[in-house]
């Protein structure tokens, strides 16, 4: 019988050296998982004020006198702006949710009105493609 117990032994310090090598790479996963979301966090802080005075430079473009064609191209690049600062503010939030330090909020927001201006972007691209980009609606989602 003792000669069972010479293997059980290696196999429990096997186990063991394996259960160790198993903390050690769950432990170097959350350092860099960690240090992913601070890299996430300030880079998107960083873009985030950048883009920010994109849209405050748009926004006082859009306030001088404008051919209705300047007027319509530099408000989809407000748009653009905006909506790449919501993207950016999103990977915020998902730093934010990593740090278990979300909070939620709902917000009202027209949905037409947003696919319209989608729309635009999306026409510009096609134009440029010699294609075209259209959208129609049902009845329910119709301006109020």
């Amino acid at each position: 019988m003792p000669r069972f117990r010479k293997p059980m032994t290696n196999w429990k310090a096997r186990v063991e050296a394996r259960t160790a090598d198993l903390v050690r790479a769950k432990d170097d996963a959350e350092v860099a998982s960690r240090a992913k979301s601070e890299f996430l966090a300030n880079m998107s802080h960083e873009f985030a004020r950048r883009l920010n005075g994109v849209i405050g430079m748009t926004d006082l473009a859009l306030n001088t006198e404008l051919t209705s064609e300047q007027k319509e191209y530099l408000e989809t690049v407000k748009f653009s702006a905006d909506s790449l600062l919501a993207v950016i503010n999103d990977v915020l939030d998902f730093s934010k949710i990593e740090a278990g330090k979300v909070e939620l909020e709902a917000i009202d927001f027209n949905l037409r009105d947003s696919l319209e201006v989608t729309l635009k972007t999306l026409a510009l691209r096609a134009m440029r493609r010699a294609s075209s980009c259209s959208a129609r609606s049902r009845r329910r989602c119709r301006r109020p």
